[in-house]
């Protein structure tokens, strides 16, 4: 009868040895678990950040080209707009010179 009660009494600290040891590695896995998904969320927040720096930077870029662009447009508006002022000058002084000729030629005729 005390060989039996010793044999469980063995037998108990046996299981709860092996309970405690799976306990022991089951909370291991779960330790390793939560730092890779620790050092995954900073590796999505690291690439999340560079994304968003790049598009950003990218939206700069983007803006300086337009910037460009449109001043172009305008220098190239100026630059007509100024070479048409001067035809019309020349036109304007052509236009003078030959009502001068032509009064001239009037008071010739006179």
């Amino acid at each position: 009868m005390e060989r039996e009660k010793r044999y469980q009494l063995e037998q108990r600290r046996k299981d709860k040895e092996r309970m405690e040891a799976a306990q022991a590695r089951a909370h291991d896995r779960y330790e390793k678990i939560q730092k890779l998904q620790a050092t995954q969320e900073r590796m999505y927040k690291k690439k999340q950040d560079e994304f968003r720096r790049h598009n950003e930077k990218m939206i700069k870029q983007e803006r300086i080209v337009q910037l460009r662009k449109q001043k172009e447009k305008e220098q190239i508006g100026k630059a007509q707009r100024e070479r048409a002022d001067r035809a019309k000058k020349k036109l304007q002084n052509v236009m003078v010179q030959n009502q001068k000729r032509i009064e001239e030629s009037r008071r010739d005729l006179d």
